[in-house]
């Protein structure tokens, strides 16, 4: 199984935008504040997902043992990449030429921890979606 790493991006990158619009959106319009520890999970969530229907219908074997935790780990670091990416303008635009330590400690801990939430969160949604369109393919 040879995962779509451009593919995976594309949605990982909606999934972002689209959710940090709502958030902005429900934020602005009701009050509401969403934002949690579950919302950076989210866009892997959804994009890991998608691959797996994509490999199920395109006839690809169903992801399996280690070289399905190498290819999480190459979506994991897509993910990682785009949040240093985000990290950096965030940091950039709120320290304005200051270096604190301790915002850029919290945020490569943070880091460290969603990696291995990413790794594990991809893992079981690239199956989840997997068996989900396998299943779908068979009642048809």
């Amino acid at each position: 199984m040879i995962v779509n790493l451009r593919r995976y991006a594309a949605v990982y990158v909606v999934t972002l935008i689209v959710g940090a619009v709502l958030i902005a959106a429900l934020r602005h319009f009701t009050g509401l504040d969403l934002a949690t520890s579950f919302i950076p999970l989210l866009p892997a969530m959804c994009a890991a997902m998608y691959e797996g229907n994509k490999q199920a219908i395109e006839g690809a074997p169903a992801p399996k043992g280690k070289a399905a935790w190498i290819e999480c780990a190459r979506m994991t670091g897509i993910a990682l990449g785009f949040n240093i990416l985000l990290g950096l303008v965030v940091f950039a635009s709120l320290m304005r030429g200051q270096l604190q330590m301790q915002p850029i400690l919290w945020f490569l801990g943070f880091l460290a921890l969603y990696s291995v939430l990413w790794l594990v969160t991809n893992r079981i949604f690239l199956g989840m979606g997997y068996k989900n369109a396998s299943s779908a393919a068979k009642k048809r």
